[in-house]
């Protein structure tokens, strides 16, 4: 029996102008863009899908179009198509140009389909935030969001990421603040700082930025709040791999080191308390 093989590329999200996407290379394998041109009459009528294009990068830095090569010139040769809004651009990290021209046929000809990242994304511009994080602005905590907005509200089905993303518009821009482009924020550390900072505020940030920064305290058995927190989110991504972790139990436990914590920042114990229901963590 034949068995897939899967090719699964790191990517984020950014915004460009008309102008800015039209100087991007065109993918290698493109076809003559004139002609398809000429007959691409649905396109003189913007809709909302033609502001969504894709493209790849190479380690050198360099950028190939994955799709709307065709848009790009009809917004070239008549400007007054052009979106004037910037375009949401999903852009796929790629080891070589051999994957660039790989990754084309599976773009050429296919309408975009929105992802939880783009919507987060999207989301986000809808409510004016402009992402000034490398971590914030590649919008790879939808997962986090979705479930913060789960134990505050309870509610899972019924709301967009874009709805979320408006519930938690002030806790994203506070982490955007200083998270930068760390990866320690996994999903349950920005669940944990999302509800955290929804009910206390910035007054978060400090913990937050003493765990990105890896500076909580051990001596022996002894530990403070943002090592034990350090600690958690350690063990839940080398559980993340294997089994997969009870995500309850990150988020109910790092909530516990972050009450801990600001109720005694000098707080160092051999044990955790115990953790707290994420469900009934009571932001009034």
């Amino acid at each position: 029996m034949a068995t897939a093989t899967a090719s699964i590329h790191e990517t984020y999200m950014t915004t460009m102008t008309a102008a800015e996407w039209a100087v991007v290379q065109d993918n290698p394998r493109q076809r003559d863009t004139v002609a398809r041109a000429s007959k691409a009459k649905h396109l003189d009528i913007l809709e909302s899908t033609h502001t969504f294009v894709s493209i790849a990068e190479t380690p050198d830095g360099k950028r190939y179009k994955l799709d709307a090569h065709t848009r790009a010139y009809k917004w070239q040769a008549d400007p007054e198509l052009a979106p004037k809004a910037d375009l949401d651009v999903r852009v796929y990290v790629v080891p070589n140009i051999s994957e660039v021209k790989r990754l084309y046929t599976h773009f050429d000809g296919r309408q975009a389909v929105e992802t939880a990242a783009d919507a987060v994304f999207g989301g986000m511009r809808e409510v004016r935030l402009i992402p000034k994080s490398e971590f914030v602005r590649r919008a790879r905590f939808a997962a986090a969001l979705t479930e913060a907005y789960r134990y505050l509200s309870g509610d899972f089905f019924k709301v967009t990421h874009y709805e979320r993303v408006r519930v938690f518009q002030k806790d994203i821009s506070s982490l955007d603040s200083f998270v930068g482009s760390t990866r320690r924020m996994c999903s349950p550390a920005t669940c944990v700082y999302l509800m955290a900072h929804r009910k206390h505020g910035d007054k978060v940030n400090d913990f937050f930025q003493r765990y990105i920064h890896d500076e909580g305290t051990k001596d022996g058995k002894r530990r403070d709040c943002v090592q034990w927190f350090s600690e958690l989110m350690g063990e839940y991504v080398k559980a993340a791999r294997g089994k997969g972790p009870v995500f309850n139990h990150y988020v109910g436990h790092g909530l516990r080191c972050v009450e801990m914590w600001l109720n005694d920042s000098a707080t160092v114990t051999t044990r955790l308390g115990a953790a707290i229901d994420p469900h009934k963590y009571d932001i009034e």
